[in-house]
Parts: structure tokens; sequence; C-alpha cells
């Protein structure tokens, strides 16, 4: 059975998809808290070059294609995730400190990684509701939330991370999905929720977290993360974010309650 660490070349899959797949379970593992479980992925050097091939890959395959650019996207010449697994390489113990730089121990205002942070509309209860729609998505794929090791649902490590699972749950039900429809399903998934819940404000995060870090490792994810999101938003047939979104924190919200999710295979 594949695994989430197979080459690119894997007979049966689709390479950008798995390079796609892979792209986005590294994003997501660098967007997470740095004390999570999780975060430990950025320094397996199986996963660092794996992400880094799968960068050069899309890379390869989409640079100098005609894609009109939204806000806080980069061109796919610029995805490159070499800078960023040199630095970890040299010095581990700086990517773990700058995460508290940046985001500190409480939810950070400059560039608070949460979707629902960046809604123009504050109403605590339709900001629940869009937490709830998110963590919709999850249960419909048998995704339950945990207090375990968890983080609220809309975190965009937790988006990315889902992103990964229905590109894995695609490849893992290829071999007995002769028609179709677990395909199907999985892609439509995708679609929704990349539309919905994830380009409309994560390429306003990118801008916003390479202006926070200035340099370093987070400065580079940001950098991977607005070549990446446009790419698969073109993949998708999506409109381009044409409106800067800044965050708004909700006045005396708090971020260690509330519905946790992990997302497991």
């Amino acid at each position: 059975m594949p695994t989430q660490f197979e080459p690119i070349d894997v007979e049966g899959v689709q390479a950008i998809d798995l390079a796609c797949e892979s792209l986005y379970r590294y994003l997501a593992a660098a967007v997470s808290d740095s004390r999570d479980p999780k975060f430990s992925l950025v320094f397996d050097r199986d996963a660092q070059w794996l992400a880094v091939e799968s960068a050069n890959l899309l890379r390869g395959e989409f640079a100098g294609r005609a894609n009109r650019l939204g806000f806080g996207e980069q061109a796919a010449e610029d995805l490159d995730l070499g800078p960023a697994v040199d630095i970890v390489r040299a010095d581990p113990d700086a990517v773990r400190a700058e995460y508290t730089k940046v985001f500190g121990l409480i939810t950070c205002r400059e560039c608070p990684p949460y979707e629902t942070e960046f809604h123009p509309n504050e109403d605590t209860f339709f900001r629940t509701q869009q937490m709830a729609d998110i963590a919709g998505f999850y249960r419909a794929f048998g995704i339950e939330p945990s207090h375990e090791f968890g983080e609220r649902p809309d975190h965009l490590a937790i988006e990315l991370e889902f992103m990964a699972y229905l590109l894995l749950r695609k490849r893992m039900g290829a071999p007995s999905d002769s028609e179709g429809k677990e395909a199907g399903i999985c892609d439509a998934a995708r679609l929704a929720f990349f539309r919905d819940h994830l380009i409309w404000w994560a390429t306003s995060f990118a801008i916003a977290l390479r202006r926070k870090a200035e340099d370093g490792f987070l400065c580079e994810i940001g950098k991977a993360l607005g070549a990446f999101l446009a790419i698969d938003r073109q993949r998708l047939g999506l409109e381009p974010p044409t409106i800067p979104i800044e965050p708004r924190l909700v006045e005396g919200r708090d971020d260690g309650e509330g519905c946790l999710v992990q997302i497991k295979v």
C-alpha cells in the first residue's frame, strides 16, 4: 500500500498530485505550533527531500505558463523550498525560536494562522458558524474533533493537512477505484474546501508572514506558500484572489477553548 513518503514516480499515481500532497503536508508542518508533534516533520530528512523535489517538479511544470496572479500569490518560478531546508539543517534551534518570535505565545495580531481571524465580519456567531462549516468538511471524511495534540479547525496547518489528506485518500483508493467514484468525491471536496476556506485568505496570510518574519525559515515558507497556492488554484480552475485581507481578531476570545482537530489517516 502506498505511503506518504513514496517517491514521485510511483506507478499509477499522478506525479503532480503526489507533489501537491507532499507540499501540503510539509507546509502544514511548517506553520504548525513548534510545540506540536507535527512540527517535527520540518526536520525529517525524507520529508525535506520530498518537499524540495516536489517543489522542483511543480516549478518545472508550471513555470512560464500564463497564469494571472492574485493578491499575495507568487509566480511558479518562485516555488523553491531549498532555501528553507538549508536554514533548517544549518540551525534547527533557530527555526524553533523563530516560531515564537513570529507568532508569540498567544495569537499574533499581524499574521494569525487562523482563517476566521481574517473574516471582515467580526460577529462572533458568524465566525462560530464558519468554524462549524470547516469542521463539517473534516467530519464528512470521518475526521472527528479531538482535544489531543490538536488545534482550532480553522488553523492553516489543519487546513493544509486536510488538503494533503484528500490527495492521499484519492491515491490510496486508486487501485480499487475502477469507476473513479472515490477520486471524484475527493476532487470535489478539494475544490470546495480550497475555494471556500483556503485561497481567499491564505495568500494574504503568506504576505503577512513574510512581512512579520522579515527573513529566515518562515519568510521562505511564506514565499513557497504564495507560489504553491497559485499553482493549485490554477489546477482547480479557480479565479485568483483580488482583495487584500487584513486579520481582525475578536477581543476577549480564548484560543485555548473550542473545537480542536487532529487529522489521522
